[in-house]
């Protein structure tokens, strides 16, 4: 019959500790890994934010670059 090695109230309550903080551990990293899609779905949508900002001011600058020639054809 196997002999089942006895563990001291130190060590028990030291493995215990040990395990408790990986738990946690895993438990941040299921929490990020649900917001994942969320911060991906935000950055998205800065990058649309940004991409629209951009073709406004080109907008905004070919619109300037005209009245220019414009006015330099008087």
């Amino acid at each position: 019959m196997a002999q089942v090695k006895e563990f001291s109230v130190d060590e028990k309550l030291t493995s215990l500790v040990t395990l408790q903080k990986i738990e946690s551990k895993l438990d941040e990293l299921r929490i990020l890994k649900g917001e994942l899609p969320m911060e991906v779905a935000d950055l998205e949508d800065e990058i649309a934010g940004f991409h629209s900002r951009q073709v406004r001011i080109e907008e905004e600058i070919n619109g300037v670059t005209e009245f220019i020639e414009q006015r330099k054809s008087y």
